[in-house]
């Protein structure tokens, strides 16, 4: 049975901002795992609530009732909305809430989705457009699986996700370059990451020709 979420947790201490956000707010469940390291608070609210409100709760939880513990915190939530919460305006609603919780899945996807355009059809299509890459062609069967369980078990909302590639943008610098070596990438981080074993194998080029 459901209860009031200040009423299972009386003694916790949060800002105008939260109270507010999770007033009308129930839990539905308080688990643990077979070894009790491990919390699990299941939430249910008929109104939206950012990601970076759910990881604030999770943060004065972990503070306020289990500091001196090696207990983890996990809020998990899940909505009731009205019928103006279509999956096309929960995706712009939700856009910064699913990039946040990206970070912490995996940057490599939360940088692909940042980096997309969408438009949904028929209502429940989502058509994702993202830069064709290597890593994007390895990863996109992830992040739409990601996605589509938000939409379906969170949001009950089941969308169909279809991926579409554009071609990158060319460099600047290529015609100002004899010979244009390119990482197939688009992001600063992974560009350099990839940078290392082309080094290597431009070394292994010249040691082969002048000294093996």
């Amino acid at each position: 049975m459901s209860k009031p979420f200040f009423e299972v947790f009386p003694t916790l201490k949060v800002k105008d901002d939260i109270q507010m956000m999770f007033q009308g707010v129930e839990v539905t469940k308080v688990s643990t795992n077979s070894t009790r390291d491990f919390i699990r608070v299941s939430l249910y609210s008929r109104h939206l609530i950012q990601k970076k409100h759910i990881y604030e709760v999770e943060r004065l939880l972990k503070q306020q009732l289990f500091a001196r513990s090696h207990i983890q915190v996990s809020v998990k939530e899940q909505y009731d909305l009205s019928e103006q919460y279509t999956p096309e305006n929960l995706m712009n609603e939700y856009y910064d809430s699913f990039l946040m919780e990206l970070d912490q899945r995996s940057v490599v996807e939360r940088n692909m989705l940042q980096n997309a355009s969408y438009e949904f059809e028929n209502g429940n299509i989502l058509c994702l457009t993202l830069t064709d890459t290597i890593v994007a062609q390895g990863r996109k069967d992830s992040l739409s699986t990601y996605l589509s369980d938000v939409f379906e078990e969170r949001f009950h909302r089941p969308v169909e996700i279809r991926v579409l590639y554009e071609k990158a943008k060319d460099s600047k610098l290529k015609d100002m370059s004899d010979v244009c070596i390119k990482a197939p990438q688009t992001e600063t981080y992974m560009i350099q990451e990839l940078h290392l074993p082309i080094y290597h194998c431009l070394c292994l080029m010249l040691e082969n020709r002048f000294f093996a």
